[in-house]
């Protein structure tokens, strides 16, 4: 069994993981967005 980060080999060749790994990053792409955002409002 392979595991690299959160996602689970086996789950993304069965394609469960793919969708929930792909919403998981881009939440936190997102967050990281809206706090880099939040901190140059700040800065101003």
């Amino acid at each position: 069994m392979i595991e690299s980060g959160l996602i689970d080999y086996a789950d993304v060749v069965t394609g469960r993981a793919s969708f929930d790994s792909i919403m998981r990053a881009s939440a936190v792409i997102q967050f990281d967005n809206a706090v880099s955002h939040a901190i140059n409002k700040v800065k101003k």
